[in-house]
């Protein structure tokens, strides 16, 4: 009885870690809840990435938001299908495409 106990509980905790290990893969959007993407104030950090996803094309990378003079801006990266990473800066109020901080 002790050895089928002990061997359930190392596969349980096996395939635990397994499914850990796949959504650490998972690209960025895919690990984010859902919603509509819209916030009181304007566009959630997932509504832009969706968005971006739905333009671009490509894969997303990664996705922050930083302050800039005040304002919330959201840092996403693209890896395009041409295989380029693309930096975008997205004003988080009227969700408007900013130039670049470089």
């Amino acid at each position: 009885m002790n050895r089928k106990f002990y061997l359930a509980l190392i596969l349980g905790l096996c395939a635990l870690l397994g499914s850990a290990q796949l959504s650490a893969r998972q690209p960025y959007s895919e690990r984010q809840g859902r919603s509509n993407g819209q916030a009181e104030n304007g566009l959630t950090l997932d509504g832009a990435v969706s968005r971006i996803r739905e333009r671009e094309g490509g894969r997303v990378l990664s996705a922050d938001t930083e302050q800039d003079n005040g304002d919330k801006v959201y840092r996403i990266r693209v890896l395009t299908k041409e295989g380029k990473v693309k930096r975008l800066r997205i004003d988080a109020r009227s969700g408007r495409t900013l130039p670049s901080s470089r």
